[in-house]
């Protein structure tokens, strides 16, 4: 649960910061954490 919510969040930041780049790791992170 609480990993899953750090990875919500970091997908925040992320995308807010490199919306184009970020898209691809932050969703490999976030399938491979579920």
């Amino acid at each position: 649960m609480i990993v899953v919510v750090s990875v919500k969040v970091m997908e925040s930041l992320t995308r807010t910061v490199t919306p184009t780049r970020a898209v691809a790791p932050t969703e490999s992170v976030t399938v491979t954490v579920s």
